[in-house]
């Protein structure tokens, strides 16, 4: 069965094709978002999930739309693991941990806002200067 989001797998998974260190990979890749696109388990287990997400009829069925770059954290399990069953599973286990935070708004402390607002702390210690140079320029 397709979907109407595996289209968006496929960009996703081509636009990997221009980089010569994964264009080996392509094909897996491409198999390993579309298993992953479809398990429901994703819905569920994630660490942003929550009782009504998993309540309510989820599409793509893992809850998570396929955006630009996605393929990018699976990329590097292709090194890790050659069977793609150990694959997924690994990238599973780590998108479900900790990844799905990156995508994730909220006040939680371990979630995208506190993290970015991390980041601009370090950076005004680190370099204030660069701080506001950014800052300056609209970056």
């Amino acid at each position: 069965m397709d979907y109407v989001t595996d289209d968006l797998v496929h960009l996703d998974v081509q636009s990997t094709a221009l980089d010569a260190t994964f264009f080996p990979f392509e094909e897996v890749l491409d198999q390993l978002l579309l298993l992953f696109s479809r398990d429901k388990w994703v819905a569920q287990h994630a660490a942003t999930a929550t009782a009504t997400d998993t309540a309510i009829a989820q599409f793509p069925p893992s809850g998570v739309a396929p955006f630009r770059g996605l393929v990018f954290y699976a990329a590097p399990f292709s090194y890790l693991y050659e069977p793609i069953d150990e694959m997924y599973f690994g990238f599973r286990a780590l998108y479900c941990r900790y990844l799905c935070r990156l995508q994730h708004i909220s006040s939680d402390p371990r979630d995208i806002l506190t993290l970015t607002k991390q980041f601009e702390d370090l950076l005004i210690e680190v370099d204030p200067n660069l701080f506001w140079h950014l800052n300056s320029i609209r970056v």
